[in-house]
């Protein structure tokens, strides 16, 4: 997940770990639109993840 994050964001944003599965993600000067966008590619590769072993 760290490396999703830290990779869908931009040189001037910061990604940091904030607790065991949470993180904090700051956007600086970014539109809304912008920002919706980067958020929903971040959602569609962390739901691609597959977990081996993990009954749902």
């Amino acid at each position: 997940m760290a490396s999703i994050l830290s990779t869908s964001v931009r040189n001037l944003d910061r990604v940091v770990r904030y607790g065991g599965d949470e993180f904090l993600i700051t956007f600086k000067g970014i539109s809304h639109e912008v920002l919706r966008t980067r958020l929903e590619q971040m959602r569609a590769k962390a739901e691609k993840i597959k977990l081996q072993d993990y009954i749902f």
